[in-house]
């Protein structure tokens, strides 16, 4: 379990977002009628490390970075999940995404749609506005504001980063 934890870290260490894993075992003591005296090592799922990294300034309006307890809400083929990745694009359909193309959500719960975009930037509460391309006066727009949510209560591990809806 730890040179697996350690394998992947190492292989995600340049991973925008990424979280470090930390292995662990426990004891299992051995049961049953002729059981030996004693345990056996038993390896857990590795559980994430939530402290986030140090940021980086990129210069890019498209790079934000949660601090703290937050994450980025996006919406994945199997239902909402959380993200530290802050690295994000505006796909083809116009929707505010992660790099992985999952769309980030809304305060309303929505993906941000958005106009083809002379200026885009995301202020630090997480309010997208930009300029539209079109724009004859220059005058910024807002289009949504990104839902930053906790940690939620329980144990994460790499698949459960998904948010129950009920």
């Amino acid at each position: 379990a730890d040179m697996q934890a350690t394998a992947s870290n190492l292989s995600n260490v340049q991973t925008t977002g990424y979280s470090a894993v930390q292995a662990a075992v426990e004891a299992a003591p051995y049961t049953g009628g002729n059981a030996p005296s004693g345990a056996d090592a038993v390896a857990l799922t590795p559980n994430p490390n939530l402290t986030p990294g140090p940021a980086q300034h990129t210069g890019s309006a498209f790079d934000v970075a949660v601090s703290g307890d937050a994450w980025l809400e996006v919406q994945t083929p199997t239902g909402n999940a959380i993200s530290r990745n802050g690295s994000l694009q505006v796909t083809n359909a116009g929707i505010l995404a992660d790099n992985a193309g999952n769309p980030v959500l809304s305060t309303t719960g929505q993906p941000i749609s958005l106009p083809q975009l002379a200026r885009l930037e995301i202020g630090s509460d997480g309010t997208v506005s930009g300029v539209p391309a079109n724009s004859q006066s220059g005058q910024a727009q807002v289009y949504g504001q990104i839902n930053i949510v906790a940690t939620p209560p329980g144990t994460l591990d790499r698949k459960s980063t998904r948010l129950n809806s009920s």
